[in-house]
């Protein structure tokens, strides 16, 4: 029963990761087709602003490397017991990097 609900919790986890990773393109290609110019144009006259677009194209990536956190736990449960030591250095590399990831992102 523990294993098909991580497998359900993990299974979301991964969707919404996606869906979120996909999201954070459009807003990036909308940032780039509509705010970007006058962006370039505000820094070059020393203006600071505030551009919705970009805004999100830089929260959404970091909400994504969070959600895959839930993805790699998941894995880490549902094959530590097939492969202990393998498992867990994966498990270990793959939040250093997604912690990377979301750090470098803000």
């Amino acid at each position: 029963m523990l294993a098909n609900q991580l497998r359900r919790w993990g299974g979301w986890a991964a969707l919404a990761n996606g869906i979120i990773g996909l999201l954070a393109i459009l807003f990036t290609i909308l940032f780039f087709a509509f705010e970007a110019p006058q962006a370039v144009k505000d820094v070059a006259q020393g203006i600071t602003g505030f551009y919705p677009f970009g805004f999100v194209s830089d929260l959404l990536p970091i909400l994504a490397s969070l959600l895959a956190w839930v993805v790699i736990i998941v894995l880490y449960q549902l094959e530590r017991k097939g492969a202990p030591q393998l498992s867990a250095v994966a498990a270990l590399l793959g939040l250093a990097g997604n912690l990377g990831m979301a750090v470098g992102g803000i």
